[in-house]
């Protein structure tokens, strides 16, 4: 039986591709079809199914992650999701919409005011790739939903399709690596644009055994030696560019943060420069010596 209720949407929510947000909406919740897609989803990474997902009917609106008091809801629009797969919540471009809503609220995206920007929904699309390769999506169905169903609208919110594309397969890769045995562990990294500043990009470092490789969005970018190991770090060095990478990873999700330093070295008392940009100090997005990919 299907509950009913309004409920306001925040502005700036977090949505799938340029969704109203700011508004009152009357939501419906068919109790069966909603838990056995969010269990569907949640269990193939070992979480608890503490999300609502609740339809519309509101063509403004497509996909939504939103808070209301203590709960945390995924809102769908009822025509979208029909255009996006005509045989309901349960194929693999259904649940990546609703995955991509999960990411949202899993990496933090709906705690802030900020809403949707480009690098947030790489991170929800990267999560998303993950969650349908955990599930048993071939790469082909798991990318099915950025390279052919979506339209490819930039904005100031949401970045390209073939961005979104190559977010989604790096999250597809990792947890393939991942069921496979091979170390592999994404953060957020940086690189030049053509203003001179750095934008926050995801990475994923793959051990190859004789090397590790740095691949953003997909593609390779350059390779380390591995220098020195500890219990939930790993020291890589790259000769072409004088510079060690520490990654410091959890032993159980797999996210690690990465940082720099000059030279060949694996003393962590010296400076390191954190690889995110957010955690830059003030200045150093334009340095010259800050790290160029």
């Amino acid at each position: 039986m299907a509950v009913t209720r309004t409920m306001r949407i925040q502005p700036g929510a977090c949505n799938f591709l340029n969704s109203e947000t700011g508004k009152a909406v009357s939501v419906s919740e068919s109790l069966s079809n909603a838990e056995s897609v969010i269990s569907k989803i949640c269990s193939s990474i070992a979480l608890p199914p503490k999300f609502k997902l609740v339809a519309v009917d509101d063509p403004g609106i497509n996909a939504i992650a939103e808070i209301d008091g203590t709960d945390r809801f995924i809102l769908y629009d009822r025509a979208y999701m029909s255009t996006v797969s005509a045989s309901g919540l349960q194929t693999w471009p259904s649940l990546a919409v609703i995955a991509h809503e999960i990411g949202h609220h899993l990496c933090g995206h709906t705690l802030t005011t900020d809403g949707s920007r480009p690098p947030l929904e790489l991170e929800a699309d990267h999560f998303a790739g993950f969650a349908l390769a955990r599930m048993g999506a071939a790469q082909t169905d798991a990318l099915q939903l950025w390279s052919s169903i979506i339209p490819d609208v930039v904005s100031s919110t949401h970045p390209p399709r073939s961005q979104r594309i190559d977010a989604a397969r790096s999250g597809w890769i990792v947890a393939v690596n991942r069921s496979t045995g091979q170390e592999s562990h994404t953060l957020v990294s940086a690189n030049q644009n053509a203003a001179g500043t750095y934008d926050r990009v995801l990475s994923i470092w793959i051990n190859h055994q004789s090397y590790w490789e740095e691949n953003q969005h997909g593609h390779p970018l350059a390779r380390f030696i591995e220098i020195e190991r500890g219990p939930s770090s790993v020291f890589l060095y790259d000769a072409s560019r004088d510079m060690t990478v520490r990654l410091e990873f959890s032993q159980t999700d797999g996210i690690a943060s990465g940082y720099w330093a000059r030279g060949k070295v694996t003393d962590t008392l010296i400076y390191w420069s954190p690889l995110d940009p957010f955690f830059w100090p003030a200045g150093m997005r334009s340095s010259s010596d800050a790290i160029k990919n």
